[in-house]
């Protein structure tokens, strides 16, 4: 090498040794680093004798130095637009504790803690808990301490809306391109994949009820494969048979999936077939797509699962406008989702998004619409393991069940996110705290349209221009990949 690099070349060097070399935070062990808190039971009454823990996991071989470790209990969860009311008793922590280690070994460290709940009113309280070394957070976990008396008025209802989709995988020859979907009807039970997971949990949670899109593009195709398919390999057709094992799972999941949903832990909301959205089509003026899209739908569903015509509607990104809205009830679709964003963009409404509401289309036809609460939503599906977003959620409905306590109310709770899935372990843990609250109750979308009477006065959706670009463009090449394969 010249020596007129060396200079630099050394420089370089000398940055990078500086940034590999160990600060104060000891960067490698705190990447190995992980915390779970969890409580005793998921809810107490003021005065009962309150048990938490706190996992510090560390799976790096390094010890760490001087480590602390905090439990701080604070004021009321506050819903978005709702302001609690101050008082002397949230001014400060309601509770703290704090661990300090000089050093952490490697493997698993426990700190728990056994205090007397203070006189508490109902209600869910925020918990965090951190990790700092040398005065530096490096970790931290959010949760929710609920504090609920034994007297409970009517239950809220939670709906958790489920969303199951998958895009066409086949070319119009009604070939497979890849392997994805026959790969995601697995039944390995070492490690299942999202489809069977569903089953699983709600097997163990026998009086959870859940409402599911299982979209019917993605139905059509796992039935596919369940009868035998071909699949493109190498630029060559391959014909996989009945007997194999990726057609034979593919059965059974769905054999496993009509069980549950006749048993009543599912309620089927099924998108519109190829999960075109509806605003979309309306939009463009393709309305007879529209109504063939939805009709289409029901009727795979239907078939497949041998069912009934379904009565409620998934609108893929939960988006619909007035143009849309024809599409459902000349499809005599009863019920819908849409998202809580809309609810706020309709002028003079009744009510809260914790009720049924009336929407009515240019015709004055009339359906009932739940509307997705996105706070639920950003608590599940944020960056947290599974016992403290189960808590936390718990929290969240909580405070709205102490909301107009007494009244009977709905939480719809339902991501919509295509790319996102809950794993088994965090429906394992909500269904496991769900069972054990006796003021929540988990019910069908279709039991609640008849339980719940919406106000009298309807609301009218706002109309939506094309979106144009990217999403736009993407939806309508979506539906033609789709409807080259109908």
């Amino acid at each position: 090498m010249s020596s007129k690099y060396i200079p630099i070349f050394s420089l370089l060097i000398l940055i990078l040794v500086a940034f590999a070399l160990p600060g104060p935070i000891f960067c490698t062990a705190q990447s190995s680093l992980s915390l779970r808190l969890s409580f005793g039971k998921p809810f107490y009454a003021s005065g009962e004798e309150l048990t938490a823990t706190l996992t510090l996991s560390n799976d790096s071989p390094e010890s760490m130095k001087n480590v602390r470790v905090t439990l701080s209990i604070d004021g009321r969860l506050s819903l978005p637009n709702q302001t609690q009311p101050s008082s002397e008793q949230e001014s400060k922590p309601l509770l703290r504790q704090t661990w300090s280690r000089s050093s952490l070994p490697a493997g698993k460290t426990e700190f728990k803690i056994k205090k007397e709940i203070p006189d508490l009113e109902d209600g869910a309280y925020q918990v965090l808990a951190t990790v700092t070394q040398e005065g530096q957070t490096i970790l931290e976990q959010k949760s929710a301490l609920c504090v609920m008396s034994p007297k409970i008025s009517s239950p809220l209802l939670m709906a958790i809306v489920w969303n199951l989709h998958d895009r066409a995988h086949f070319n119009p020859q009604r070939i497979f391109l890849d392997q994805d979907i026959q790969d995601h009807c697995s039944l390995d039970p070492q490690n299942p994949e999202p489809y069977f997971q569903h089953i699983i949990a709600l097997s163990q949670h026998p009086n959870i009820q859940v409402n599911m899109n299982f979209t019917p593009l993605l139905l059509q195709q796992i039935q596919d494969t369940s009868d035998g398919y071909e699949i493109l390999v190498g630029g060559k057709v391959k014909k996989i048979p009945e007997e194999s094992k990726q057609a034979q799972d593919a059965a059974e999941l769905l054999k496993r999936f009509e069980k549950v949903i006749k048993n009543g832990q599912i309620e089927l909301i099924p998108a519109p077939y190829a999960y075109p959205s509806l605003a979309t089509l309306a939009n463009q003026g393709w309305d007879r797509d529209g109504l063939v899209q939805i009709k289409k739908g029901k009727e795979v569903v239907a078939k497949i699962f041998n069912l009934p015509e379904p009565g409620g509607l998934y609108p893929p990104n939960l988006t619909l406008n007035s143009k849309a809205l024809s599409y459902l009830t000349q499809n005599q679709v009863k019920y819908t989702i849409l998202k809580e964003n809309i609810f706020l963009t309709v002028p003079e409404t009744e009510g809260d998004i914790y009720m049924p509401h009336r929407v009515q289309d240019a015709e004055n036809n009339r359906l009932t619409v739940f509307f997705a609460d996105n706070f639920l939503t950003q608590i599940l599906t944020e960056d947290q393991d599974a016992e403290a977003t189960s808590q936390r959620l718990l929290g969240a409905l909580t405070e709205i069940y102490l909301t107009r306590a007494g009244e009977q109310k709905i939480a719809v709770m339902s991501p919509d996110d295509v790319s996102w899935d809950p794993n088994l372990e965090l429906l394992q843990a909500l269904y496991a705290k769900l069972e054990q609250i006796p003021w929540i109750k988990t019910i069908a979308l279709g039991e609640a349209t008849d339980l719940i009477a919406p106000p009298t006065r309807p609301l009218t959706l706002a109309e939506t221009e094309p979106e144009g670009g990217y999403l736009e463009t993407e939806n309508l090449k979506e539906l033609e990949r789709a409807q080259a394969g109908f």
